[in-house]
């Protein structure tokens, strides 16, 4: 999956400016031809869903608020969402909606959605059983759009850039001062974020937002540096804070789960039964992963751990379909992965590894389950680095790039439909690994796992254990280790399986 390559991040250090030419390219849709802009970007050419529907005179319906574009035909309407893989149809006549998943995600400029052209033409071809063809090359136009965040009017100032997401908001604050570090406590509704060691402003700043989630922000100098002190409204639930450099933050905002419209789980229950279970074995091929004690070798347990547990499903669980990303020892790569659960339908992603670390006099152990939110300490970051570092493996890790800090907490937001069902999954192998294994449990905790990212379902990754060290590695090696774990998981997704199906019926 690559759909996570392309979110957008406007940094609020300076001005900044984003020139953007266009091209058009000439489109057969049934008999008419016509000349529709574009983009090309990284290889790939992109359709304006705008000047689609003026140039075929379709009916079009833009939401600014959403940043969702709707294209109404006879038979069907189709939804696009900016800057999201997901595509939306819904026939006019019976009402039935199917949600289906793009290779890559829409772009957005100029308050325009672009849509890339294969699944442009696949999907209009769905929602309205006409062929659409590209007849001409990209030509380019002489057209440059400008988008420009405005700098500080005033040296030492501070600005806020507030933007609403389906699941909660996004803030980016920028200041012309650097500052060395930030503190954040949350009382009540009141969150408070205190820049240290910095130059200050030269006046108080305030906005109001007033959306359920943020109602107000200000700012005011104190001693050695600057206070923010963020209102939250009735719909808050959480936040994250990622530092992007000396001069920026972005924070996260979690919309309270009955406040979030469930756009991702609901409709058509049928499509909803939670009939197939993704387990992906981590590494693998020439990736063998972490080697530890007694050369105990990460991808074949993860691999033994996966196999063992599929079979349990399998017999316990037969009307549960069990899909692997790898049966073998074979390298796949980590956006294929993802893109193996969703072609299945997935309704569970399961990625098996084992921890390591090296260079510790004492080496710790125990299992740890992660969910895909960036990491809270230092400890997940590495870990996160040393499962990542797989891509080096691949043919291209450049795709990966833009996968930072401040994108997870983007990504993480986009994956916050599924979010309580993997935190619910994660609870329940947790709770299964404390009263079952022989082996210390070190709890559920939180990472930017590339391999979560691609799976658009609930998913975990587990670390089974420490192959550094010796006790865990022992018991992780051993038949009676790996049966207990595959047990232990199994009896996480029986229950997860009848907590899950009573949810969807409820929604």
């Amino acid at each position: 999956m690559k759909q996570f390559l392309f979110f957008c991040i406007l940094l609020l250090c300076g001005s900044q400016h984003f020139s953007q030419s266009y091209s058009t390219v000439e489109i057969k849709f049934g008999l008419e031809k016509k000349s529709v802009r574009a983009l090309e970007r990284r290889g790939a050419l992109y359709i304006s869903v705008r000047d689609f529907a003026a140039k075929f005179k379709t009916g079009h319906y833009y939401s600014e608020v959403n940043k969702k574009s709707e294209l109404k035909f006879k038979e069907s309407v189709i939804k696009f969402t900016a800057k999201n893989p997901f595509v939306v149809i819904t026939q006019t006549g019976s009402k039935v909606t199917a949600v289906y998943q793009m290779t890559l995600s829409t772009l957005f400029f100029g308050e325009d959605i672009f849509v890339e052209s294969e699944s442009f033409r696949k999907y209009i071809g769905k929602a309205q059983l006409k062929m659409l063809s590209y007849t001409g090359k990209p030509v380019p136009v002489k057209e440059t759009k400008k988008e420009t965040v405005t700098p500080p009017s005033a040296e030492g100032s501070v600005r806020f850039n507030y933007s609403q997401r389906a699941n909660g908001s996004v803030l980016r604050i920028g200041t012309e001062s650097e500052f060395n570090s930030y503190r954040h406590t949350l009382k009540g509704k009141l969150l408070t974020i205190e820049l240290e060691k910095t130059a200050g402003i030269k006046e108080n700043v305030s906005q109001s937002y007033s959306d359920g989630i943020l109602d107000s922000i200000s700012a005011s100098n104190i001693s050695g540096g600057i206070q923010l002190r963020l209102q939250t409204g009735s719909s808050f639930d959480a936040y994250d804070i990622i530092k992007n450099s000396n001069k920026s933050l972005t924070i996260s905002f979690r919309k309270k789960e009955e406040t979030i419209n469930p756009v991702d789980l609901s409709g058509r229950k049928e499509k909803w039964k939670f009939d197939v279970v993704v387990i992906d074995p981590g590494h693998g091929g020439k990736d063998v992963g972490a080697v530890g004690a007694n050369k105990t070798i990460e991808k074949d347990i993860n691999l033994s751990v996966g196999l063992k547990l599929g079979k349990l499903i399998n017999k316990y669980l037969p009307d549960v379909k069990v899909v692997y990303t790898r049966k073998t020892d074979t390298f796949v790569e980590l956006h294929k992965r993802g893109k193996i659960a969703n072609d299945a339908g997935g309704k569970l992603f399961i990625s098996i590894h084992c921890n390591s670390v090296a260079g510790k006099k004492k080496a710790p152990n125990g299992t740890e389950v992660y969910l895909l939110r960036p990491g809270k300490t230092q400890d997940a970051i590495e870990i996160a680095e040393i499962e990542n570092s797989v891509i080096s493996y691949e043919e291209d890790p450049k795709k990966y790039k833009e996968l930072n800090d401040e994108n997870f907490i983007l990504v993480s937001m986009a994956h916050a439909s599924y979010m309580k069902y993997s935190e619910k999954f994660a609870e329940l192998v947790d709770i299964n690994f404390r009263n079952k294994l022989d082996i210390n449990s070190r709890g559920v905790k939180q990472a930017g796992f590339y391999v979560l990212v691609g799976a658009a379902m609930p998913g975990v990754l587990i670390e089974t254990g420490f192959v550094s060290n010796e006790r865990d590695a022992a018991y992780i090696r051993s038949e009676e280790g790996q049966n207990d774990i595959a047990s232990s998981i199994l009896d996480a997704v029986k229950s997860f399986k009848t907590y899950y199906e009573k949810e969807i019926k409820e929604d």
